[in-house]
């Protein structure tokens, strides 16, 4: 007998912060900058980048203030990557994944 009380109240609660957390999600994510897009499957040559080069390239690519400085960073990521591919005897990088810019 006790348990439906229970269950009833923990069915409450779920609802009341599920409500809570649908109404305020759309003034977060108005304000959220848009997502860091750094990364294995977003960066050529990722794997061949040092820690401080991953870390500079994604400070970097956090302060592209439009999607032309974003791609002119990551079309020179590109072309540093295949300097380093051919320089270790890797004809070709990969392509990334995703799009970084988009």
């Amino acid at each position: 007998m006790r348990s439906i009380p229970l269950a009833a109240l923990a069915a409450v609660l779920l609802a009341s912060v599920a409500a809570a957390q649908t109404a305020d999600a759309p003034a977060s994510a108005a304000s959220a900058s848009p997502p860091v897009r750094v990364g294995s499957e977003y960066t050529p040559g990722w794997d061949m980048m040092t820690p401080a080069e991953r870390d500079a390239f994604r400070q970097r690519m956090i302060a592209a203030p439009t999607k032309a400085e974003c791609r002119r960073l990551r079309d020179e990521q590109l072309e540093t990557a295949a300097k380093r591919a051919n320089a270790r005897g890797i004809k070709n990088v990969p392509s990334p994944r995703y799009d970084a810019c988009e």
